[in-house]
């Protein structure tokens, strides 16, 4: 980046007036030491980026120039560049101008159009075809008004009242001309009249709001004399955007109009010196006398001679000589945009280089163009091999994939949600499986769990049972199939408590194959492979899972008892011991035998179903080749009707891989752009100002 550089003076400025020297910038903030030349190159450069398109990625410095319609801004740019302008205050446009000034040995001016980014290829090329002739600085008006015509008749899409991103562009060099770009916008307009609408003052008012919102834009705020400064619209909208008014200039015109009683020129002469709290600017105020009506016709010598007479003779003489007169303003405006420029130029570059950064990697997740079948394919295979990958890593709970580490609202360790799921599954089973508690002794007050139930209460309603299914067995016995009865009412809260368990392991894996698809591939090929591939796999899985689940429960809600488990047996000798400890008839014996039937087999069933919706169903079902849901070897399988339907590019898609193609272009243009000027001093060298520095040293050099 540059640094320390003096700007060079206009060669032509009245002799009797002050030369702009040290007064000009404040010592402290003199731009990058450039040559001349580099300077031009500078400014052209920042102008090339421009033409390039950058200014719809990265905002660029800038000057424009703001004001209510009839402040004079029109007189300030004839002024600065001494160029004469049309000043039509009855129109509203709806673009922007810039006025391109470089100091040449051989005079030379153009028009031009900059088509805007919202252009078609059409009017793309009508507006770059237009190149208008003119043989003398007369015409100019004329070509300028010839250009307005041509933008103003473009149509602007369908909002109406929207402005255009077009800009026409003035290029004006010469031997007196300063290096500096301004961008004149349209005059503020308060009321409606005959000639401007509603929708014009809306228009107006968008397109100042639009640069002056951006933050390397520097505010020229031109207020007239002639109104109050509190009423004036730019200051107001100036401050909303840039409230602590660190990159706006005030400038004030018609001074001359004070002397006719027009307002307090005290009042006036506070604000150019930066003395009123409420407008205080840190790159300050300039004083200009715009030509009166009998100075209309006057040259721009004679222009710049009468206001050094004004000025010398006036009040004004009390402020800063580097605040008056159009001479100063020229040199003022090159320091301040050439500071500018080398301030954030670095700022710029790494903006730059992070847009170019993350549209690469946008690009990266759409993937190749791909029109063929064979192209979308191996589109495809790239996609399921990161997907299947991680998925895999994700059954077999291996988590040192950097996905794994990733910040996520949502846990990606999928073995371990599942690990997790069944081991709660089994406590549930184990505390919330049976339909009743059965205990010993008496438990029917106090805190008794709701499904408690006495053994000797149950053996009651046992016996109810018995007398109720009694069939061909002998007095005094009971029908051992009863044990399958009491076991169905036992294990009844089974079912619902395993279909909320496979329930919830598939929303889990489920989940997570959503975000290893998301991971895999973009926002555009995921929606389409999830709806038309992976949820229809996952359904699958779901109606196997609950088939699973029907099979195993069949047996424990209908089937007779059936074990060979050697844990059954054992637990008989338990049970028989406890028998004898129970002092009960043989009635009452037939009956507990029962129960205690039912519950040995109920504690071995439990386990051997616990086990078997972990291993039978879960694993089975649902986590076995889960990676083959979208894997290469599936891909490479599927039709090409099928291979169409996920990887064929939408309109979308084309379109978004055609603008990230031509911004990283611009970018990497831009960015070897920039780093000619950036690299122009060592790191160390270069001086680095605050906002809040600046805004200081400007109120001590130029107040």
């Amino acid at each position: 980046m540059a640094t320390n550089e003096q700007v060079s003076e206009p060669t032509s400025q009245p002799s009797d007036f002050p030369p702009p020297g040290k007064h000009d910038v404040p010592k402290s903030l003199t731009p990058p030491q450039l040559h001349p030349q580099e300077q031009s190159q500078l400014l052209d450069d920042i102008d090339k980026l421009k033409s390039l398109g950058i200014s719809k990625y990265i905002s660029l410095p800038q000057l424009v120039v703001c004001g209510d319609q009839s402040a004079g801004k029109s007189s300030v740019l004839e002024a600065i560049s001494l160029t004469k302008f049309p000043t039509n205050e009855g129109l509203c446009t709806r673009f922007a101008t810039e006025l391109i000034m470089r100091r040449t040995d051989k005079p030379r001016v153009s028009v031009s159009i900059r088509p805007g980014p919202t252009r078609t290829e059409e009017e793309r090329q009508r507006l770059l075809n237009f190149h208008p002739k003119f043989s003398s600085p007369e015409d100019f008006p004329g070509i300028i008004e010839q250009a307005r015509k041509v933008l103003d008749l473009m149509p602007i899409g369908s909002n109406t009242n929207a402005f255009s991103d077009d800009v026409l562009c003035i290029e004006n060099s010469g031997p007196d001309r300063p290096h500096l770009t301004l961008v004149d916008l349209p005059g503020l307009i308060r009321n409606e009249t005959e000639r401007q609408t509603d929708k014009d003052i809306e228009v107006a008012k968008q397109l100042v709001e639009s640069y002056m919102e951006q933050p390397r834009t520097i505010i020229l705020a031109v207020v007239s004399a002639q109104n109050d400064y509190a009423n004036q619209e730019v200051l107001k909208m100036a401050r909303n955007f840039d409230p602590n008014g660190e990159r706006t200039l005030g400038i004030i015109t018609k001074p001359d109009t004070l002397d006719a009683g027009f307002g307090k020129k005290a009042d006036w002469i506070k604000l150019a010196k930066n003395g009123d709290k409420r407008n205080l600017l840190a790159l300050g105020w300039h004083v200009l006398k715009n030509k009166g009506q009998k100075e209309k016709n006057a040259t721009a010598e004679e222009r710049d001679k009468a206001e050094a007479e004004y000025f010398r003779d006036s009040e004004w003489l009390s402020c800063k000589q580097s605040s008056l007169g159009i001479t100063a303003l020229r040199s003022r405006l090159s320091g301040i945009f050439l500071q500018h420029i080398a301030k954030d130029l670095e700022n710029v570059v790494r903006e730059i280089r992070e847009e170019i950064t993350t549209s690469k990697s946008r690009v990266a997740k759409l993937g190749p163009s791909r029109p063929t079948t064979d192209e979308q394919r191996t589109y495809l295979i790239g996609i399921g091999k990161r997907f299947s990958d991680l998925v895999k890593y994700a059954c077999d709970g291996i988590y040192n994939d950097h996905f794994f580490r990733a910040e996520s609202e949502l846990n990606p360790n999928l073995r371990a949600i599942i690990q997790n799921l069944n081991e709660e599954f089994s406590r549930r089973m184990t505390k919330h499986g049976h339909s009743r508690q059965i205990v010993d002794g008496f438990q029917g007050f106090g805190n008794t769990a709701r499904n408690q139930i006495s053994r000797t209460a149950f053996m009651s309603e046992i016996g109810d049972l018995v007398r109720v299914n009694r069939g061909t067995e002998l007095p005094r016995t009971t029908d051992p199939k009863l044990v399958g009865h009491l076991f169905y009412q036992q294990a009844r809260p089974w079912r619902e408590i395993a279909e909320e368990h496979i329930t919830n392991v598939w929303e889990a894996a489920k989940e997570f194959l959503e975000l290893a698809l998301g991971s895999a591939t973009n926002a555009s090929t995921f929606d389409i492979v999830l709806k038309e591939h992976v949820d229809p796999r996952m359904d699958e899985r779901l109606s196997a899972l609950r088939e699973k689940l029907n099979e195993l429960l069949k047996q424990h809600e209908s089937g007779h008892p059936i074990t060979y488990n050697p844990r059954y047996l054992a637990l008989e000798e338990d049970y028989e011991r406890r028998q004898k400890e129970r002092s009960v008839g043989n009635t009452e014996a037939s009956f507990s035998d029962l129960l205690d039937l039912m519950d040995r087999y109920y504690k071995v069933a439990l386990d051997v179903f616990i086990d078997n919706v972990a291993v039978l169903a879960v694993e089975n079902c649902l986590m076995s080749d889960l990676p083959e849901i979208f894997s290469p070897t599936t891909i490479s399988h599927m039709s090409s009707e099928d291979i169409a339907i996920l990887a064929a590019e939408r309109e979308d898609v084309q379109r978004e891989r055609n603008y990230l193609t031509e911004k990283i272009k611009v970018l990497e243009i831009s960015l070897k752009t920039c780093n000619r000027h950036v690299a122009r001093a060592p790191t160390g060298n270069r001086k680095k100002i605050s906002p809040a520095h600046m805004r200081g040293l400007y109120l001590e050099d130029i107040c």
